[in-house]
């Protein structure tokens, strides 16, 4: 979440194997959704992509409270 890659992070960390970093990376819902909404600026725009991301928001905190 900090931005560092993940096999820089194996590389700092001294993980032999990528899949023990990609065991213990984990990232946040609020991480995630910032991603997606970062994605669908690019895609859409700032003002066509203003709903899109209130109900990817919307999605992401239901599948979050129904988990």
């Amino acid at each position: 979440m900090a931005g560092v890659d993940l096999r820089t992070a194996q590389d700092l960390g001294g993980w032999k194997d990528l899949k023990m970093v990609q065991r213990y990376a984990h990232l946040s819902p609020a991480h995630k959704t910032e991603a997606v909404e970062r994605m669908l600026e690019r895609k859409t725009g700032e003002a066509s992509g203003q709903q899109e991301r209130k109900s990817l928001r919307f999605s992401l905190h239901t599948r979050e409270q129904s988990s």
